[in-house]
């Protein structure tokens, strides 16, 4: 199965409307088991009456076993991902062409292996360059975090939630492989 899982999903969506005299922002909480099993948070807004599409999203995941998303990984991107996310955490802030934010991550003995094209094997060349560069969850601070940045651009083409994921990417990407300093 290639899919992302939320089950036990629970949302608030507040002030859905464009009604030009009231100043209040749209506001999504929603909670949810991550492939059935880690928790996850996500806390949205955005002021729908801005042409900007201006909005903040933050979000928790926690608990999370990496072997639970590899259908999808080795599916998508030719990858498989070892270990476990204790607890991650992550703020955006952006508008319809592009975002920053910042990640905070707790983690333990994080891999990730690169398939060949036929997604059976590995590419052990691949994956012996990719792991020079990926932190195994060592050199964190002293609650056992690293943390690390987010840039994305939007593809208008994309729904919301491509962006999204685009953000939780890059932080993700920037958490384990960079210095992992605040």
């Amino acid at each position: 199965m290639s899919k992302i899982i939320f089950d036990d999903v629970h949302a608030e969506i507040l002030e859905i409307q464009n009604v030009p005299e009231k100043n209040e922002k749209t506001s999504v909480t929603a909670k949810a088991l991550l492939m059935g099993e880690a928790p996850i948070t996500l806390n949205w807004s955005f002021d729908a009456k801005k042409e900007s599409d201006a909005f903040t999203a933050s979000g928790t995941v926690k608990n999370f076993h990496s072997k639970n998303i590899n259908s999808f990984l080795e599916s998508n991107l030719r990858v498989r991902a070892k270990g476990e996310i204790q607890e991650l955490y992550f703020t955006i802030s952006g508008n319809s062409i592009s975002s920053s934010g910042d990640m905070k991550m707790k983690y333990e003995d994080f891999k990730f292996s690169v398939l060949k094209k036929d997604r059976l094997r590995i590419n052990k060349l691949l994956t012996a360059i990719g792991s020079l560069f990926v932190n195994d969850g060592s050199n964190t601070d002293e609650n056992g975090y690293r943390y690390g940045g987010i840039k994305a651009e939007r593809d208008p083409t994309k729904s919301f939630f491509n962006y999204l994921w685009l953000n939780v990417g890059d932080g993700l990407t920037s958490t384990i492989i960079g210095n992992g300093k605040k």
